[in-house]
């Protein structure tokens, strides 16, 4: 079985399906206008692989003036393709991560590339306050605050562990999920690489990813998730910051809602 959400991590760096925060983070703001886009990324998973636990998460940042990856909108998605990797990165200084299970920060190295912090222990938890701190460089120092999602039950479709999902471009994809508070994303990987991030309201329990965002996907072997999400934006300067927190989806039996799919 693959576990997708790395791919959730590079969506992010390419300005993904932008959301509502909830309306109650704190946000320190630069009134300037910002022309780039960073991101910071951190992410839950608590379930099982094949029967065994399987607990953890990463963190990742990523500042740079040229995206790898192209967006476009369509329907409740963002279809994204990525290219070559991006150069020139830039550098917000040491990042700080406070509220979490324990504090991470996050340091520059060479060509101004964040290294990911991965654990195999709980990063944090359902619904906590995560303080994300940059102390500044070529981005400007900034410090936003969110609360993390509540980790969320994927209802359909189920994947096992050896199984593939068949998904025919041609028709709706719905997913369904037992209701929560928090924002659902439902990706779909193509065979290239390519993907659609598709954003949905928590509290309905169901989404529908339209055929005409399935067509755009190359056919082949690639792979679906499911996972809640959280999410604001802050601006440095001439950048725009956006700060996410993913929690990956259980299925019923408490196995991690990801898996192989093949686009028909």
């Amino acid at each position: 079985m693959i576990k997708l959400s790395t791919f959730a991590l590079a969506l992010a760096a390419c300005g993904g399906p932008a959301g509502d925060t909830g309306g109650d983070d704190d946000v320190a703001v630069d009134a300037s206008v910002a022309t780039h886009h960073g991101f910071v990324t951190l992410q839950q998973y608590d379930g099982t692989v094949g029967g065994a636990p399987d607990l953890g998460g990463s963190i990742g940042a990523s500042f740079a003036p040229r995206p790898e990856c192209t967006s476009q909108p369509t329907g409740p998605c963002v279809y994204t393709k990525c290219g070559p990797a991006a150069t020139g990165y830039q550098s917000a200084g040491a990042i700080t991560i406070a509220g979490l299970r324990s504090p991470v920060t996050l340091t520059p190295g060479a060509m101004n590339k964040y290294g990911a912090y991965s654990a195999t222990a709980a990063l944090y938890g359902s619904g906590e306050h995560a303080t994300v701190s940059a102390s500044g460089a070529d981005v400007g120092a900034f410090t936003a605050t969110l609360t993390t999602p509540r980790r969320a039950t994927a209802t359909s479709p189920i994947v096992g562990d050896n199984d593939t999902l068949a998904i025919p471009r041609a028709h709706d994809f719905t997913a369904t999920w037992t209701a929560t508070p928090d924002p659902i994303m439902v990706d779909v990987v193509g065979a290239d690489g390519d993907a659609l991030s598709c954003r949905f309201d928590g509290s309905a329990g169901s989404g529908t990813v339209p055929a005409s965002a399935l067509a755009m996907l190359s056919p082949g072997r690639g792979g679906y998730e499911t996972f809640a999400l959280t999410d604001t934006v802050v601006t440095a300067g001439d950048w725009d910051v956006t700060i996410r927190s993913y929690f990956l989806a259980d299925w019923p039996d408490g196995s991690l809602a990801v898996g192989s799919a093949v686009l028909q």
